[in-house]
């Protein structure tokens, strides 16, 4: 996240005040010299009391400095619990709307992080920091074009593009605008070599485009920046599977998982992996856990229903699929799977057959 740049503005009015009070001085003219002082004097006061309004409530700041630590723990429900009381006690705290947006933003509940957000920024409306975050949640949340305005505004408060180039190239993939993501990735990578995030995004933008090699070089290139991170072995074991590349899939869904045992998202990538390779009890095993982790996690649900459809438990296999419409009603067609998870070809054809048999049972219910 960037952080906010000192704007100019607030320099300039007070060069002004000055240059008139030394021409007062200059002239001999009373008048001249007291009307600086006066508009100085008023701003002072107003300044001042901008801030006597957020030390007056002390309560506030030890809700909101309490709410900080649970998130550096990151006990998001405790920290949004400590903002409430933050907000509830002085409802024009802008960091505690921005913060306990973040913490929304990290339980992956995008609406209350927007709201948040929205809040914040009409409270607070050059910082910076509200409109970057609020442009991912718009972006997890598919508003793209909302996304995009908010990174126009990053760039328009911060005077710097590069702060948010992998977003904007993130939101081009989204678009289906993959050269243009490509270029403004490739840019990205130029102006810090040494982010895995832009050879994390330019790989997922060339495979898109089916430049397989470019793909796995900057996959392994965002590996060796951060050989650490759970998020980019899950990434590559994406694409390893999406190449029909299962054994390597598998090995880096392990590998993210060892790193992190509740990386929700591995298990369904190595789930998605057995089904393919028709170990339907493995990926049903990895279905189920990523669920005990994420109970709404649409995906690991299409998985099981695909497992039981798979082994002729079809009457359960609809019944899943009625939980994952009930979740999302986009879901009566294989497009909105697709759109969010990309899943491999033989994983959409398969979940089109069960689709095709759910809507023959709810078709014959009388």
């Amino acid at each position: 996240m960037p952080n906010n740049k000192k704007t100019p503005g607030r320099g300039i009015f007070y060069g002004m005040i000055l240059c008139w009070f030394i021409l007062g001085l200059l002239l001999h003219n009373t008048a001249i010299i007291i009307i600086p002082v006066i508009v100085m004097l008023i701003v002072s006061v107003m300044l001042g009391w901008k801030k006597l309004s957020i030390y007056s409530h002390p309560m506030a700041i030890n809700h909101y400095n309490e709410g900080i630590k649970y998130l550096q723990l990151n006990e998001w429900d405790r920290a949004i619990e400590c903002f409430d009381r933050a907000i509830s006690t002085h409802p024009q705290y802008a960091p505690a709307y921005q913060n306990r947006g973040l913490a929304w933003l990290r339980k992956d509940k995008f609406d209350h992080a927007i709201r948040d957000y929205n809040d914040a920024i009409k409270l607070d409306p050059n910082n910076v920091t509200l409109y970057f975050n609020r442009a991912i949640a718009h972006f997890q949340r598919g508003y793209h074009d909302k996304a995009l305005a908010d990174c126009d505004q990053v760039i328009r408060l911060s005077g710097d593009s590069s702060t948010i180039a992998v977003l904007r190239g993130s939101i081009f993939l989204a678009q289906g605008r993959n050269e243009e993501a490509i270029i403004v990735l490739k840019d990205a990578v130029e102006e810090s070599n040494r982010s895995s995030a832009a050879h994390l995004e330019l790989a997922n933008a060339y495979g898109r485009v089916g430049n397989n090699i470019l793909a796995l070089e900057n996959y392994n290139t965002a590996l060796a920046i951060e050989p650490r991170n759970p998020v980019l072995y899950n990434a590559r074991g994406l694409f390893y599977l999406r190449t029909g590349t299962f054994t390597e899939a598998i090995a880096d869904c392990n590998r993210a998982i060892s790193l992190d045992a509740k990386f929700v998202y591995s298990f369904g990538t190595r789930g998605q992996a057995y089904f393919l390779l028709g170990k339907y009890q493995e990926a049903l095993n990895d279905f189920n856990r990523a669920l005990k982790l994420k109970s709404d996690y649409k995906f690991a649900i299409v998985g099981q229903a695909l497992c039981q459809y798979a082994v002729g438990n079809t009457k359960e296999a609809v019944q899943l699929w009625q939980t994952v419409i009930e979740l999302d009603s986009k879901y009566n067609s294989v497009d909105k799977l697709i759109e969010d998870y990309h899943p491999a070809t033989e994983f959409v054809e398969a979940s089109r057959k069960l689709i095709i048999e759910f809507n023959n049972e709810h078709n014959n219910k009388p």
